[in-house]
């Protein structure tokens, strides 16, 4: 039986700083459908669930679909929830990247660009990385018993 991952536990090493150890845990299915319809709808640019048919099988080919932009403030609040189930290990626990409200809740968060955007992949591929093997396996790009290369899991 596969078990599907509930949690990911990823270490953040840069130069000059001390290892950082971040949790990353699975959204509750109903938050995670309502996170992929945005990804699939509003942010990614092709639509994906158009190149299989009724039975599951590869269809003529992509559709490109006229998407409306999601604005600054949308993606931002989209980002942050992303991130509502990322927490950095301290000595008191788990103390979350992003809290409830958006605030920020870990030191240096903040303006650190390639940490954010290295655990938002990381957000994705926790919580989507089946389904996406799942989606190239039906349109042949995936072997069916490989998983995705460990160079895109980290």
């Amino acid at each position: 039986m596969n078990v599907r991952q509930t949690k990911k536990e990823i270490k953040w090493e840069t130069e000059g700083e001390n290892t950082r150890q971040f949790v990353i845990h699975k959204m509750p299915v109903l938050e995670s459908i309502s996170v992929l319809k945005t990804l699939l709808t509003r942010v990614l640019p092709l639509d994906l669930l158009s190149v299989l048919d009724e039975s599951g099988n590869l269809a003529k080919g992509l559709a490109v679909i006229p998407k409306k932009d999601m604005s600054d403030e949308e993606f931002t609040e989209f980002t942050k929830r992303l991130l509502q189930n990322v927490y950095e290990k301290l000595p008191v626990g788990e103390t979350a990247v992003i809290d409830e409200v958006g605030n920020y809740g870990v030191m240096d968060f903040e303006y650190n660009l390639t940490l954010a955007l290295y655990l938002l992949m990381q957000v994705v591929l926790v919580n989507y990385k089946d389904f996406f093997i799942e989606i190239l396996q039906k349109l042949g790009v995936q072997p069916e018993s490989s998983e995705m290369p460990a160079k895109l899991i980290g």
